[in-house]
């Protein structure tokens, strides 16, 4: 699967969850390098999704930003597939058992 068919599907996935706003980047945004792939809102929480695809790892600029997220309370991740975000969301409590409220 392609990044980008994978990232169709989260989105697709995304825009069902209520309460929620999120927004594809491109490259280097915002003067921030290594942004994740998708960021956004769930009920007020930030959330930064990283989409990598077969054996791709997030690179050393991406796994700063994910943890500097994380440090400052938001929710983010890697995935190499829609039940990757939907187990993360969960286990955040954003979602219930991985589906929208």
């Amino acid at each position: 699967m392609l990044e980008s068919t994978l990232k169709k599907h989260v989105m697709k996935y995304l825009k069902q969850i209520p309460d929620s706003h999120f927004w594809k980047t491109h490259g280097s945004n915002y003067g921030v390098g290594g942004i994740s792939d998708i960021v956004g809102l769930i009920n007020g929480r930030f959330i930064a999704i990283e989409l990598k695809v077969g054996k791709n790892e997030p690179t050393p600029l991406q796994k700063v930003f994910i943890k500097k997220v994380q440090d400052a309370g938001g929710v983010a991740f890697a995935a190499w597939s829609l039940n990757d975000v939907r187990r993360e969301l969960s286990l955040a409590g954003l979602v219930s058992n991985g589906y929208a409220y």
